[in-house]
């Protein structure tokens, strides 16, 4: 009896655990993504013919982001 209540507490801190880790490494890599310089992303992708890039055209200059209201349109470039 001693042994199953053990084994399940065991069972339950090792999910808890694995868990746990999947969150912190997803909220990494998840700052990791904010945070990278939108100036310098990489248009090319694992395919040789394609190429991917977004962007907003102002004074025909290319920027990565920007601030708008809701009532307000805009396009954005593929």
């Amino acid at each position: 009896m001693k042994r199953k209540i053990l084994k399940l507490i065991l069972v339950s801190m090792l999910i808890m655990l694995l868990t746990m880790a999947d969150f912190i490494l997803v909220g990494y890599n998840l700052v990791l993504a904010v945070s990278e310089n939108l100036e310098e992303q990489n248009i090319t992708s694992n395919i040789q013919n394609v190429e991917f890039n977004a962007y907003f055209k102002q004074d025909n200059s290319k920027i990565y982001e920007k601030q708008l209201n809701i009532d307000v349109e805009d396009t954005l470039i593929l």
